[in-house]
């Protein structure tokens, strides 16, 4: 029996290539968690572009946190142009699955019409009842 980095060693491959195929299968947690990755830089060089394209891929399947962050990215221009009408798309897709803090950003940028028609009325719903 093969023991400690050794044994290791000798099943990386088999865990890397499984980590791939469930990414590759649209693993959502993989990819948010690639998306993460390469944000931060844990592991990999930064790469916001890399992050973007993970995060949107896990938020497509409606994995809030990857709406949410994809959202960021849109909203400060990380490795993608500055838009906040996308910003605004996938923060609301965020908040309407009932995440507080994204409905709030959500109202501040009704009221400042950041990427949304300026609208008090909308912000108020928004930061009121969540949409």
């Amino acid at each position: 029996m093969i023991k400690g980095r050794a044994a290791f060693a000798k099943t990386m491959p088999k865990r890397s290539n499984g980590i791939a195929k469930r990414r590759n299968e649209g693993f959502v947690l993989a990819q948010y968690n690639l998306g993460v990755m390469y944000d931060r830089g844990l592991g990999v060089r930064k790469d916001y572009a890399q992050a973007v394209k993970w995060y949107r891929q896990a938020a497509q399947q409606g994995f809030a946190q990857a709406q949410y962050n994809l959202g960021v990215m849109y909203y400060d221009g990380l490795g993608v142009r500055k838009d906040y009408s996308q910003a605004a798309k996938w923060m609301r897709q965020t908040a309407q699955q009932g995440n507080a803090r994204v409905q709030y950003n959500l109202g501040v940028m009704y009221a400042e019409g950041q990427g949304v028609r300026q609208k008090s009325e909308s912000c108020q719903r928004v930061v009121r009842y969540g949409m």
